[in-house]
């Protein structure tokens, strides 16, 4: 319960569900005052695609232990000055992802860019 409580989410695959109907919750006395019950997260149904919008950290995360297998950029005909990374730097274990380009495709004034990372 005690690594239960210093984590937001527990993921268990739908096997251990069918076996086990485990709760996930946090329970006892130990745990922090306030503290939310963490997000249970089933993999189950066949997940083989998930799609992760997330910023510059999440993506800098997935991208350094390589689970992406695909990309896809939608870019506006714009430049700005200011924003943020799309993979930031910080979270970045510094190496390379090379990639594979599928295509591209208009949209209106923006371009969809779809590319394949290699193993």
């Amino acid at each position: 319960m005690k690594l239960r409580a210093q984590c937001d989410a527990i993921l268990v695959g739908a096997e251990t569900v069918r076996q086990d109907d485990p709760a996930l919750t946090l329970r006892g006395p130990d745990i922090p005052e306030g503290k939310q019950q963490p997000w249970r997260v089933v993999l189950t149904r066949g997940v083989m695609q998930v799609l992760i919008e997330g910023g510059g950290t999440v993506l800098a995360a997935a991208f350094s232990e390589r689970l992406v297998d695909e990309i896809v950029f939608y870019t506006a005909p714009l430049i700005s000055g200011s924003g943020r990374p799309v993979v930031d730097s910080a979270a970045w274990d510094g190496g390379s992802v090379a990639l594979q380009f599928l295509s591209a495709e208009m949209i209106g004034a923006d371009l969809k860019l779809r590319v394949r990372t290699e193993p």
